[in-house]
């Protein structure tokens, strides 16, 4: 069988840490199903597969490995990273059997099946691990300096615990890997065995344990060279990392859950890892820090990106203002307020200052150096000022559905607040999205000025997940918070009505409405998780009390649609849409739907008759991009 018809497909072009989290994926799933699996790499790139060659045993990757050429067809392949957490061993051992290809896409680190244990795979993972032929180089220069530190210490690395922080160069923009030392800072402040730092260059690793005694930099206590090339350095401090009883780093940080993964080791992701009152007090530090000694960060980019996390802690702790008014000051802060605009916007708007927050908000528009990400907030941030204004405001209302549908952020509090203002009455966007604004359980954090809670974000995309730009996007969606907690959050009437409908108990009839609306909520979020069949049967009951309703059969439609019973998703949607033929949303559904199958015409024919209701709508526009890639990855 050729490598582009294998059965799981591992796609990954970024560095070293990344390589190692696919190759221990396809290796690992590959095995476990008996199954032809290879992982893929774009060829060319300098973290492409010659980073793999100049660590291990030739023979080795080019067994695992492939170069990724334009004539790969990988379209159409169901992802494992969205699949697998909501897939039964025997389910996809089924798929697979039957013919059934997949793509593993740029995975944030080991997967694994529902009813896998975290303890199982972490063995398996590990004994992986340690099959992989490292060249000699490495494995003498792991010897020695695992040897120069244990010495140091007086006990075994296994003893020592890991901190890894990605600090050193690159752009000032925003960067998933950074957590700020604060919180870092914290975190290790609770061990109590010796804390290793690793960092990406030696500078940082100093600059951060100067101001903490209670780290060590472990780039200090080994001095043996490796050569020229950088991955073989980033693989060494990932090995070494993997020998310590656990390991502390940003949440999206590959090299940290690589170093994890490698030595079986549990991953601290920060700062979610700290408690709320560890989160807070470090927050307020760092706010302390950047307000009193700005000089103190290492660069430009460690700077930057450390004011963006304290402005979400700043918004919500009523410390916006002080926050803005300490970044619009002179001096160090001159070079790095050009990438701050859109900080500086929301820290203002969230302390009262709409002035200042328009005008940083307009040049971040016009701000060259501002990735998408920032200019996304300095809109948020005008649409919400239309909308205080004027909560009718078309333009607002408008702007919450972009934010709601392609920021993809866990915490951004300017969208929270978005949400808070459309949908915190029973308004036009509570109409078009059909949300049960009753529902006042699915709320989570406090993300407003004044300490109010705002309407979770999961809550607002969970019957929406089809327009979102792509499977990325529903990460967030379905990672935070994990299914238990979101049903928590939903009532107690679920599990009564789950044991009633599976043992042919009468229900009580009818259910209060606010009741049904949770119930409702729960079923969707069943079925983003895999629990169809839990879904449909809570559905079809719904259906029964709301026979009239189109959230409940768009719901229904949707579960059809995963199961990949397209005929009949489509003839739920139409019920749908003949209840609410006014309903912009469901058009675009339908257009997004109808994409996914191939079907051009009812695609493009969905989405204007969404543009007739909704004249000059940029979420209209944005999904007309989004079908034209649609239908070309089904050509």
């Amino acid at each position: 069988m050729t490598n582009t018809a294998a059965a799981i497909v591992g796609m990954c072009d970024r560095g070293i840490a990344a390589q190692l989290i696919g190759l221990l994926n396809v290796i690992r799933l590959g095995r476990k199903f008996g199954a032809h699996a290879v992982l893929f790499h774009t060829a060319g790139q300098t973290a492409g597969a010659a980073d793999l060659h100049m660590l291990l045993e030739p023979g080795f990757v080019s067994r695992w490995t492939a170069a990724l050429t334009k004539q790969v067809e990988l379209s159409g392949r169901p992802d494992l990273v969205m699949l697998l957490p909501d897939l039964s061993e025997a389910h996809l051992a089924g798929r697979i059997a039957s013919g059934e290809r997949f793509v593993i896409d740029r995975p944030p680190g080991i997967l694994s099946l529902m009813d896998e244990g975290e303890d199982q795979v972490r063995r398996e993972v590990a004994g992986i691990a340690a099959e992989l032929p490292f060249i000699p180089e490495i494995g003498a220069a792991l010897s020695e300096a695992v040897g120069c530190i244990e010495a140091w210490g007086g006990e075994d690395m296994s003893q020592a615990v890991a901190l890894h922080l990605c600090r050193g160069g690159g752009s000032p923009g925003p960067s998933p890997d950074h957590v700020a030392d604060e919180f870092a800072r914290s975190w290790a402040a609770r061990q109590t065995a010796a804390v290793l730092l690793f960092a990406d260059c030696p500078q940082a690793e100093a600059h951060v344990a100067r101001a903490d005694p209670g780290l060590i930099a472990a780039g200090g206590l080994w001095a043996g060279d490796l050569g020229p090339e950088p991955a073989r350095r980033k693989v060494l401090d990932i090995l070494l990392m993997s020998r310590c009883a656990r390991i502390g780093g940003a949440s999206a940080s590959l090299t940290a859950r690589a170093a994890a993964a490698l030595g079986g080791r549990r991953f601290c992701p920060l700062p979610e890892f700290l408690s709320p009152g560890e989160r807070h007090q470090a927050a307020s530090a760092l706010i302390d820090r950047i307000v009193n000694d700005p000089a103190s960060f290492l660069d430009l980019p460690d700077l930057v990106r450390s004011a963006e996390q304290a402005a979400i802690a700043a918004q919500t702790a009523g410390q916006g203002m002080r926050l803005a008014r300490a970044l619009c000051e002179q001096g160090v802060w001159t070079r790095a307020r050009p990438f701050l605009r859109h900080v500086i916007a929301a820290s203002a708007l969230a302390g009262g200052d709409e002035a200042l927050a328009r005008v940083e908000a307009g040049r971040g528009l016009a701000e060259s150096v501002l990735n998408h990400h920032a200019t996304m907030q300095c809109r948020q941030v005008l649409d919400l000022i239309a909308g205080q204004d004027d909560p009718r405001d078309p333009a607002s209302q408008d702007g919450f559905l972009v934010a709601l549908l392609t920021d993809p952020a866990v915490e951004s509090p300017t969208r929270d607040r978005l949400a808070d203002l459309h949908l915190g009455r029973d308004g036009a966007m509570a109409r078009t999205l059909m949300f049960p604004v009753g529902v006042l359980a699915a709320r989570s954090h406090p993300a407003v000025s004044d300490g109010r809670p705002a309407l979770a974000v999961w809550a607002c995309r969970l019957d929406w997940q089809e327009l979102l730009p792509d499977e990325a996007a529903c990460r967030p969606m379905r990672d935070r918070p994990p299914l238990h907690a979101k049903l928590a959050m939903l009532g107690p009437e679920l599990a009564e009505v789950e044991q009633a409908l599976v043992s042919g108990h009468a229900l009580a009839s009818p259910q209060p409405g606010e009741t049904l609306d949770r119930l409702g909520l729960a079923a969707a979020a069943l079925s983003l998780h895999g629990r169809h069949a839990r879904a449909l049967r809570l559905l079809k009951w719904l259906v029964r009390q709301r026979p009239d309703d189109p959230l409940t059969r768009k719901r229904l439609a949707d579960v059809m649609f995963r199961l990949d019973r397209a005929e009949e998703g489509h003839a739920q949607l139409q019920a749908a849409l003949r209840s609410r033929p006014d309903n912009p949303l469901l058009h675009l559904s339908l257009a997004c739907r109808a994409a996914d199958q191939g079907d051009a015409r009812r695609a493009w024919d969905a989405h204007r008759h969404a543009g007739l209701i909704w004249s000059g709508s940029r979420i209209v526009s944005l999904l007309a991009d989004q079908l034209r890639n649609r239908l070309a990855a089904r050509r």
